[in-house]
This record gives structure tokens, sequence and C-alpha cells, in this order.
């Protein structure tokens, strides 16, 4: 198994997601089909990766978008590689986009891990297809001897009855729960949205043979935080972090039309409140692995 090579020295993972380069170009205002746009895509993603993978245990890049940022990485930093498309606007009923002419093969021969992002709920018509599309992926990744880290999100299908707020926290549960029993086999590690209530976190904790990191979407960085040190106290072995580290990012800019972009004001927050937060989020991750520990095995770390 390859899952020490995505975590940090004291277990914990705290894994930059540097695939989400389209959701970033599109905040940005950056067209990723225009050369230019393209270029400052791309030049942000080396900055990122330069100064950011220091501070973490694990680094996800995309091969459509950003692989050449793999040169910038730091060394300690382990590498994970996506499997699917980075598409701005994704139908979660759809089996996931994978990149052509790309898959497990290319992923071992650059001495990296694979990374899966599967829109799913148990009771949607496409589950019994996603779940073998996942086996698939699985069991060929098995075979090459890489591990596969798949990014689990849930989802209401347009078919179910609308829950009330009465059953929402109830409903959403269930699904999550029913999702991991029936996909906990097909990955070493799980990126997880936080279950709705503490003692759903604690039972996914006990029913999987694999660790599982703490993954949300659309939350503001304080809010990401408390409910870090929520799934922490729950279980999770760590983080997924990629938007909520520079999701006030300033836009890049030219003096006049035809100028050269300007880098600074973003590097200077890149340097600064992205850094910041990355390395808190890891205190925060560190502190609760040892305090987890048994006394003479967190003497040792």
């Amino acid at each position: 198994m390859q899952k020490t090579a995505v975590a940090g020295k004291t277990g914990m993972y705290a894994i930059l997601e540097l695939d989400r380069i389209p959701q970033l170009a599109e905040r940005l205002q950056v067209n990723l089909q225009d050369p230019q746009g393209l270029m400052i895509a791309q030049t942000l993603s080396s900055m990122l990766t330069m100064e950011l993978s220091p501070e973490a245990s694990g680094i996800i890049i995309s091969p459509e978008h950003n692989f050449h940022s793999i040169m910038e990485k730091a060394p300690a930093c382990g590498l994970l590689l996506s499997l699917e498309r980075r598409l701005p606007a994704y139908d979660p009923l759809a089996l996931p986009p994978l990149l052509e002419s790309w898959g497990p093969e290319h992923i071992s021969n650059n001495y990296a891990l694979a990374k899966l992002e599967l829109y799913y709920h148990p009771q949607e018509e496409q589950a019994e297809k996603k779940r073998q599309m996942v086996a698939e992926i699985y069991d060929y990744c098995q075979h090459l001897g890489i591990d596969l880290l798949l990014k689990l999100r849930i989802y209401q299908p347009p078919a179910a009855a609308e829950p009330t707020s009465d059953s929402n926290t109830s409903g959403s549960n269930d699904a999550m729960l029913e999702a991991i029993e029936d996909l906990r086999r097909l990955a070493d590690l799980l990126a997880l949205e936080m279950p709705a209530d503490p003692i759903a976190a604690v039972t996914i904790t006990a029913e999987l043979d694999v660790p599982w990191l703490f993954s949300p979407e659309n939350f503001g960085y304080e809010q990401y935080k408390e409910n870090l040190r929520a799934a922490l106290e729950s279980g999770a072995a760590g983080f997924l972090a990629g938007e909520v580290l520079w999701a006030e990012m300033p836009e890049p800019v030219a003096a006049e039309p035809g100028a050269n972009v300007s880098y600074d004001a973003i590097q200077e927050y890149v340097k600064t409140i992205a850094r910041d937060r990355l390395i808190e989020l890891v205190r925060i991750t560190e502190e609760h692995t040892q305090k987890s520990q048994p006394p003479e095995q967190a003497d040792s770390v």
C-alpha cells in the first residue's frame, strides 16, 4: 500500500487539491480556451504548487490542466493524479467523465496515487453502473500496485422525494452510510463531506477499514476549521483543501490592454493568506493526531 506516500510524519493527511483549476479559472474570469487564459492558469498553478506543497503531505494534480506543476512540487509532498476530467459544470447523474488516453497505468508510471471523484446516491438509477466502474478502476489499481483515493459526493437524485426540514439530516446520514457500505471496499482512502451529526461520523469511522478524510464543499474558512475539528474528533485522518485556501484570491490584472499581467497581488496572497491557512489546518490536524496517540507513541513522533 502507498497511503503513507501522501501522509505526514504523524500519519495525518493534509492534501492540497490542485486539480480544481477550471473552478479557479472560472472564479477569476480566466478563459482556459484562450492561450493567454491558459497561460495565466498554468502560472497560478505553478505558484500555488511552489508555495503550498512544502506545507502539505500530498497534492492532487490534473493531467489535463496542470501536469507541468509536478516540477514545482516539494520533494517531501506526495503526488496524486486525477483520473476524471475537471469540468466547470458537472452532471452528477452521469458516470464520471474520465480523461482520454490516460489511466492508472500512466499514474503508476509517474510514481503517484490515483484519485477519482464520484457523485453518488445509493438509490439513483446509475448507482450500479457507477459501482461497477469504480470496482474496475480499483481492481486495475490493485493490479498495478497503486492506491486509489475516492472522493465521494453524496447528492439527492431528482426523482427522490423532497425531504422535510425534520428528515433532512437523517436522510443525508442514511444515504452516506449506505453509500459507504456500497463502496467501502473499492478504495484505499475515502474523502467525504462531513456527516450531518457526530454520531454518524463516528459510525462511519467504525464501519471503515481505510482512513477517511474531511473534504467539504462551499464553506468559508472559519466554518471549515470548526468542521475539520469536529471531523477529526469523530475519526477523520486528515483533510483535502483547495478552494477554501484561495477563495479571496485577487484577479490577475494588466495595467492597460495588451500589457503583461501582474501577479504581484496574487503572489502576496498565496504567500500569506493561503499559506497561513494551510499551515493552520495542518497544525490542527497534527495536534489532534498526537493527542489521540498513546503517550509512548506520541513521544516518539
